[in-house]
């Protein structure tokens, strides 16, 4: 069973990138502009969410019932957490003419995503078990960290 999500997870993430660059190269090819770039980068991403939601929901072995009740309160979870992490990318990008602002804020910010974690991990734990609350964070790391190393190979770089 692992060695076949392992496939699809990687077939999956093979598509997407191929679809992406080919509509890439065939809107340059015929003279687009980038203007459609956010657009494909908004697809990849779905593609992308969708087949981690897959992955999870095979991984914890949901049933269906389970996955229905599960999958909206992951979804509320992982937009509040992708929102916390892109305020630390602007803040750790911009630079402050007060150091202890741009400290205090990314301090801040990491309080606000241990927060949403806690919050959730609770909301979590009323839906499923513990065991397999924690096989969803041990989830989800294994499937970044795929996700990353293709994306690695991809660009012909090593881990």
């Amino acid at each position: 069973m692992k060695a076949i999500t392992q496939f699809l997870f990687a077939l999956t993430l093979f598509v997407s990138g191929a679809t992406v660059r080919a509509q890439s190269f065939r809107d340059n090819r015929q003279g687009f502009s980038n203007d459609n770039r956010g657009e494909r980068q908004s697809q990849y991403a779905s593609k992308i969410e969708s087949t981690k939601e897959n992955y999870i929901i095979s991984q914890l072995q949901l049933s269906p019932d389970e996955a229905d009740r599960f999958m909206p309160v992951y979804r509320q979870y992982q937009q509040e957490v992708i929102s916390i992490r892109r305020q630390k990318r602007k803040n750790n990008s911009s630079e402050q003419s007060n150091g202890n602002d741009q400290i205090n804020r990314e301090l801040y910010l990491d309080q606000q995503l241990l927060e949403v974690k806690k919050r959730y991990n609770g909301e979590f734990l009323k839906i499923l078990s513990p065991q397999k609350v924690s096989m969803l964070y041990k989830s989800e790391r294994q499937f970044n960290d795929e996700l990353i190393r293709q994306m690695g190979e991809r660009r012909g770089q090593p881990d």
